[in-house]
């Protein structure tokens, strides 16, 4: 079990192990009408479905009565014109708004014993994803999630790609403010990969070609303080000489999104979103997206930057796989983003947060 050799590797240290706030749940493509979908994300299992008018429901996935999958061999249907999901095993029904059971089909009357529900989850839908509000304390949405207009108008979808690795779940978003690992992990060029090992082997082929970066990281001002911002301008460089340069304006919203706006040349522009998914404990699922301008080129320059993303994600996902948490670095003067970003970061945990050392882990 990879959680128990984490308890040896990190003990006591690590951070909660969900965030509080608006997290990625599943691709909007990947639900369609009238159908149900499991789904895991921060321990728990839920069904997620469209009705046929295109509204997005999230329930816990077992039925309170003896336990079934309502995602294996469930259905939905209809009861007093409101939508419903059906349980396979003995046909209990229950309203998707609020999870009430609504009708036993083989009791005398047909009708539910008082009080029984399923969880329902606060859903939102914007830029192709689907997302729930989670909060350890039972609290309401402090914030919303930006939607992008156009999406559905200038920009044209380009492409995706999906990472599925064990990691501390901080670790991810912290990398935005680690403003000196990008000189050491990130500049050789991402026609060499992924692979750290071939990395060092060929270092001395950055001298040919390279990435350099300038970069700048700060916290969003009220009310936007569940906003950071990272200012990056990446030069692809040969000997030196910079051919091919892209302004990204980083903004990550709460703790799970991330929107990556860039702009290149010949007013090629676009987004790069970015959706981390706490899966289970240390169980981690990052996806992009990526949209863009521009027709033919547009796309072709945004499959570029996304080829890119993707081994440069890859890189880092080596360090997060492999490295223990330290809960209290040794920081120098140039790591002081770190420190800002784990004082910012820490708002998104409260008293009831999850942590591995709880024994219903």
């Amino acid at each position: 079990d990879f959680r128990k050799e984490y308890r040896v590797k990190h003990g006591k240290n690590l951070p909660p192990l969900f965030p509080n706030g608006w997290l990625p749940l599943i691709e909007s493509s990947c639900v369609i009408k009238s159908k149900i979908v499991n789904v895991k994300f921060c321990g728990f299992e839920v069904i997620v479905f469209r009705s046929n008018s295109g509204e997005v429901y999230v329930l816990d996935a077992y039925c309170p009565h003896l336990g079934a999958n309502l995602g294996s061999g469930g259905s939905l249907t209809n009861h007093c014109n409101k939508v419903c999901v059906r349980c396979p095993f003995h046909g209990w029904q229950f309203r998707a708004t609020d999870g009430v059971c609504v009708k036993v089909p083989y009791t005398q009357k047909q009708c539910a014993p008082n009080g029984v529900r399923i969880k329902t989850w606060l859903t939102d839908e914007v830029n192709g994803f689907i997302y729930v509000w989670y909060h350890a304390e039972g609290l309401e949405p402090t914030y919303n999630l930006p939607k992008f207009n156009e999406l559905n108008s200038r920009w044209w979808y380009a492409g995706r790609n999906e990472h599925l690795f064990n990691a501390v779940y901080q670790d991810v978003p912290e990398n935005a403010a680690d403003m000196s690992h990008f000189a050491q992990l990130h500049p050789s060029s991402m026609f060499l990969g992924s692979d750290l090992d071939v990395l060092n082997k060929f270092k001395s082929l950055t001298s040919i070609m390279s990435h350099k970066f300038e970069a700048k990281w700060s916290v969003g001002e009220a009310p936007d303080t569940h906003k950071s911002i990272l200012k990056l301008l990446v030069r692809t460089c040969f000997f030196n000489y910079s051919f091919f340069d892209i302004t990204l304006n980083i903004e990550q919203v709460g703790p799970s999104v991330v929107n990556l706006h860039f702009k290149s040349f010949a007013g090629i522009e676009g987004v790069l979103i970015q959706n981390f998914i706490p899966v289970a404990p240390l169980q981690q699922r990052l996806i992009h997206h990526i949209y863009v301008n521009k027709g033919l080129l547009g796309k072709i320059v945004a499959k570029i930057i996304l080829r890119g993303e993707t081994i440069q994600v890859e890189r880092d996902i080596r360090i997060w796989r492999d490295k223990k948490y330290i809960s209290n670095p040794k920081f120098v003067k140039e790591d002081s983003c770190l420190v800002k970003h784990r004082k910012w970061f820490s708002q998104f945990y409260s008293e009831n947060s999850k942590t591995l050392n709880l024994l219903d882990w």
